[in-house]
């Protein structure tokens, strides 16, 4: 028996959504397609249903870490100084910021995931200046974007 579309969107989606928790867990490398698709009540056999190879799960993964940032407390906090104790206070790596987690990873993924992330830092280093503005009298070697 067949799957409808929304099941099978419903599917793909929670294989994304387990994909993007344990990438920044483990890393890009540091777990299996057949342990994600497991986690996500899956056989192995069903990746190929949703994903043509693991780079696009890959760049899927890094686009729902980075849009769930988007709405992340540590995107909230009023001052650098609590944004960075905020940041610094995540110990649940599975829901840790996708900048941190995949900075070491993303240089050996494939082009368009390095584009993701790219996008995402030049995003977060524009907006800096704006979300917590820097005190330009008495600070000496720190100048404003």
């Amino acid at each position: 028996m067949g799957h409808s579309q929304a099941e099978k969107a419903e599917t793909h989606q929670r294989i994304v959504q387990v994909a993007s928790k344990r990438f920044r867990e483990f890393g890009l490398e540091g777990i299996s397609i057949a342990d994600l698709v497991e986690e996500a009540g899956l056989a192995v056999r069903d990746f190929h249903k949703h994903f043509g190879f693991r780079d696009d799960l890959v760049v899927e993964a890094l686009t729902a870490a980075v849009a769930e940032m988007e709405h992340s407390k540590l995107t909230k906090q009023p001052t650098l100084k609590k944004g960075i104790r905020t940041y610094l206070s995540e110990d649940i790596l599975e829901t840790s910021c996708p900048v941190a987690a995949f900075v070491s990873d993303v240089s050996r993924s494939c082009d368009t995931a390095r584009e993701v992330y790219t996008e995402r830092m030049e995003r977060s280093l524009r907006q800096l200046p704006t979300s917590f503005p820097l005190p330009l009298k008495g600070t000496i070697g720190l100048k404003r974007f």
